[in-house]
């Protein structure tokens, strides 16, 4: 039984590595059966259906500060009220892209490497180059956000 283009792309996105993969698979034979169905202007979001099996799928833009919105990423869902879709909308991919920044930030601080002790109060780990924090605290004075390690 043959099944339609959409089918090459319903596994689920994971990780930022998707993320990636998808973006550059969603301009390629995706589109091609997917109608457009509900736009979210605001959120810079679009809920598709195929015409050949009726899935659908959201588009995001998870580079949405690159010229012209950046490349979309197309991923499948389940959706039983296109209503209900559009209140409760929550973006997937912004997640996996903030892990992925964040894990890069965390190994460009470097290791801590002492002698003296982070200048948090009561926090017993070295410091880090150029800084007078550990890893962690470094972290949280930066982005204002809890460490994620």
């Amino acid at each position: 039984m043959p099944t339609c283009e959409c089918h090459d792309f319903s596994s689920p996105i994971r990780s930022y590595a998707d993320v990636l993969a998808r973006c550059e698979a969603s301009t390629v034979g995706l589109r091609r059966t997917l109608e457009q169905v509900r736009v979210l202007p605001s959120e810079w979001a679009t809920l598709f259906r195929c015409r050949e099996c009726g899935s659908f799928w959201c588009e995001e833009y998870p580079f949405g500060e690159y010229h012209g919105g950046g490349s979309p990423c197309i991923y499948r869902i389940e959706v039983a009220d296109v209503e209900e879709w559009a209140r409760s909308y929550q973006p997937l991919t912004p997640k996996f892209r903030q892990q992925h920044e964040d894990a890069a930030f965390l190994q460009s601080l470097g290791d801590e490497i002492g002698p003296e002790l982070c200048r948090r109060p009561d926090c017993g780990r070295h410091r880090i180059r150029h800084s007078v924090l550990c890893r962690r605290h470094h972290f949280e004075m930066i982005t204002h956000r809890d460490c994620p390690v």
